[in-house]
Order: C-alpha cells, then sequence, then structure tokens
C-alpha cells in the first residue's frame, strides 16, 4: 500500500469515526447497513466480487498479476467497481452507457489518472492533498449548478488544472530519478490493471443491468395487466423485440406495454413494440423539425398562417416557467387563501425550465392577494403573461408586443385560459 492509498484509508477512517461519534450521523448508520445487507444488494455484489476475483487469478496464471498489485486491486473496486456497479440504474437513461464506460477507461486523461497515481508524495501531504482536492471539488459542482458562480468555477478548474500539472511533472520526474532495472514490467501491470479490471467486469456489469432492466418490466406489465402475471407468449415477444436495448425496454411503459401484455400473442406483443418505436421516432423527428424551425426563423418579422408569431425563440423556455409559477401559485393559494407576492423569491431561479439566473420575470399581486399576473419579454421582444383574478382553477393569459397593462379580466388583451385561450399559448412544438 502506497502513500497515495494509506492517506485514503486514513481519512475514510476518521470520517468513519465522526459518523460513529456524532449522534445525528450514528442514528442513520442502522437503516443503510440494513439496506447493505438485503439480498438484491449484497448478493450481486458479492456474485461481483467473485467474478473478478476469478479474473484476477486468471490474470495471475498468465503474469498480468501479482501479489504486489493487490492494494491497487482493492482499491480499484471500492473506488472504481463498486461505483459502476451501481451506475446500472442509469443504464436505461443513457445510450451505450456500458460502451461509454469502458471508452473511458481508455482515453489520454483515463491514462494520465492512472499514471500519476504512480508516484504518490509523502503520506503527510498525500493528506493535505486529498483534503484540499475534496474541498475544490465540492466547490466545483456547488459553483457549476448556478451561473452566477461561474467565475468560481473557473477558478477552481484552473487550480485543479495546475494540481493535476503539478503531479504529472512530479510523477515524471521520480519515476525518471529513482528507476531501477526491472521497474518496468511492475509500472506496466500497474498501468494496464485498470484497463483490464473494467473490462473484465463487463459482462457481469452487463447481465446484472439486463435483469434489473426486464425486473422492472415485468413488474410494470403486472400492474398494467390488472395485477395478474402477464403470459409467457407476449413475454418472448417483448424478449425477442427489446432484446438488450437498455434504454427501449426502460421508455416501453404505458398502453404500449399495456397492449402488448394483454394481447396474449407473441406477435402482437412485438407490434406493440414495433409501434413505440416508430412514434418516438416520430417525436425524435419532430423535436429536431421544431429546432430547425427556431433557427430557421430567428429574426423573421411578422406571423404564420395561423397568425402566430414566426420567430419563437424562447416562448417554450418562457411559458413552461409562468405555468410553473402558476402552478405553484394555486398550491400556496389552497394552503393560505391568497396569493403570495413573494413566490418569486421562494422559487428562486427557473434553471429546469431552461430560463438564465436573471430569468426578468415580473410579477405582481394584489393587496387583498386575490389577483395577480405575472409577465416576461422574450428574446423576440413579445411580452407572455399569465395570472388569475380568482381562487384557482381561474387563469388568465396574456401575449402581446407590449407588457400587460393591468391585472386579469380588466381589459381585452387578457385570454381565458380556460374557456379559450390565444393562438400563442397554444401548446409548443417539443425542442
Amino acid at each position: 500500500m502506497n502513500n497515495r492509498e494509506m492517506a485514503t484509508v486514513i481519512l475514510a477512517a476518521a470520517f468513519l469515526m465522526f459518523v460513529i461519534v456524532y449522534p445525528k450521523t450514528r442514528a442513520s448508520l442502522p437503516p443503510i447497513l440494513r439496506q447493505l445487507s438485503h439480498p438484491k444488494i449484497a448478493g450481486p455484489l458479492l456474485a461481483y466480487a467473485l467474478s473478478l476475483a476469478g479474473f484476477v487469478r486468471l490474470a495471475a496464471r498468465v503474469e498480468l498479476w501479482v501479489p504486489d498489485l493487490l492494494a491497487d486491486t482493492i482499491f480499484w473496486f471500492f473506488l472504481s467497481g463498486i461505483v459502476w456497479l451501481f451506475s446500472i440504474t442509469e443504464a436505461g437513461k443513457e445510450e451505450h452507457l456500458i460502451r461509454g464506460r469502458v471508452l473511458r477507461t481508455l482515453t489520454l486523461a483515463a491514462f494520465f489518472e492512472f499514471f500519476i497515481n504512480l508516484k504518490p508524495l509523502a503520506l503527510g501531504w498525500e493528506i493535505v492533498l486529498q483534503i484540499f482536492m475534496t474541498f475544490l471539488l465540492m466547490v466545483q459542482v456547488v459553483a457549476g449548478s448556478k451561473p452566477e458562480f461561474r467565475p468560481a468555477k473557473r477558478l477552481v478548474d484552473g487550480l485543479l488544472l495546475l494540481i493535476v500539472g503539478g503531479l504529472l511533472v512530479y510523477t515524471m520526474t521520480t519515476l525518471i530519478s529513482a528507476w531501477q532495472p526491472g521497474d518496468e514490467a511492475l509500472l506496466i501491470r500497474k498501468l494496464l490493471l485498470p484497463v483490464w479490471l473494467t473490462l473484465s467486469s463487463v459482462p457481469f456489469i452487463f447481465l446484472l443491468a439486463l435483469w434489473a432492466a426486464y425486473e422492472t418490466l415485468l413488474l410494470r406489465a403486472f400492474f398494467l395487466n390488472d395485477k395478474h402475471r402477464p403470459g409467457w407468449r407476449p413475454l418472448l415477444g417483448l424478449l425477442s423485440a427489446l432484446r438488450s436495448n437498455f434504454v427501449d425496454i426502460n421508455q416501453f411503459t404505458g398502453h404500449h406495454l399495456r397492449t402488448a401484455v394483454q394481447s396474449g400473442s407473441f406477435r402482437e406483443a412485438r407490434a406493440a413494440v414495433a409501434q413505440f418505436r416508430a412514434e418516438r421516432q416520430a417525436d425524435l423527428d419532430r423535436r429536431a423539425a421544431a429546432r430547425t424551425r427556431l433557427l430557421q426563423d430567428a429574426g423573421a418579422a411578422g406571423a404564420d398562417e395561423d397568425n402566430r408569431r414566426l420567430d419563437r425563440r424562447e416562448f417554450a423556455e418562457t411559458k413552461a416557467a409562468l405555468e410553473w409559477l402558476a402552478t405553484s401559485h394555486m398550491g400556496w393559494y389552497g394552503r393560505e387563501s391568497r396569493y403570495q407576492a413573494d413566490l418569486l423569491e421562494r422559487l428562486g431561479d427557473f434553471d429546469r425550465q431552461s430560463l438564465p439566473a436573471e430569468h426578468g420575470i415580473h410579477m405582481r399581486v394584489s393587496k387583498d392577494g386575490q389577483c395577480w399576473y405575472a409577465y416576461r419579454q422574450t428574446i423576440t421582444g413579445w411580452f407572455l403573461g399569465i395570472g388569475a383574478d380568482g381562487p384557482p382553477p381561474n387563469q388568465w393569459v396574456y401575449a402581446g408586443h407590449k407588457e400587460p397593462r393591468g391585472f386579469p379580466g380588466q381589459g381585452r388583451e387578457w385570454l381565458n385560459h380556460l374557456t379559450g385561450s390565444s393562438k400563442e399559448w397554444l401548446p409548443e412544438d417539443k425542442t
């Protein structure tokens, strides 16, 4: 065990001692331990460790692995291997997740990461370095979540790059100055270790991810089939059609899945999958066409044949933000029987609606809290607004080249969203 690994163990032990000693964190340990000991977690974890142990034994037979690599192997398992194992929950959300993880292991950046771990610093400096790096990484995550913190993120990124560069230079000079004949064999083994361990873990990770994906699919099918176990014919149809496409397995739900499992037919189950894929591709095509139209019509004046503005940049994002604000107002009215004048401050940003930190939404609430409205000017210069002049579900919308002049219901500019909305407030094409 080298100094870097020793420093990691010391810091992990110190953190564990803090968790045990501090009453609030100590109280959370029993539930965590019970979850980790659950057969659905402990079983796959043990099987995973045994499968890797088998590959290590094979590597030892061809002299790719030697006992000097034991500490490196254990650290890879706990710091990389287990993280990858639990990442199978993302298999249905990311295209080619497993292939991507393998390719990232073979990149130049990954090589440098392995390389700079060959020659650690003195133990004391390693402890200080790891504490400082942990702090910088935490700041990087926080700073990356808010646009206004970008200067801080750039500073942290620069510091991390400087540290990595320094470690790279230190590793190279130390290796050259302390080089001994015969060191190259162990050095090559160390560099290859993360690569072949990652490749060795792929079969188990793939099969476990596939099992978990189909287990979730079968659970959804059970409920969509009136809580009856689906027949084997439609299940075989789904298996033959979906195969090992994690994204398809994850997204295949709703009426498509209900149609498949209730059909009782191998062929109809496959047809339901084909219909699902065709509708998804059509939706992707609509999104692509919408993005193309946004680019083509950027800066265009006038309206289309439906009297909707041609230049619709920020229309979808603005309407999504205003609708979320309206939904929040309804929720607070249900609790307080009045609309909240400080709701914008309570909600904070509209990052999920893809608006910038300075979102530009203006809001007014009447003194008695029974009326409100909000509006925003898009990048096109057009104004969109939403509001209410009474208790929920009352809702009005606005669209015009000027900002609204008053509360909803006080002028023809506002249209009742429940009885007949503005054409500008019709659903946007998905982008």
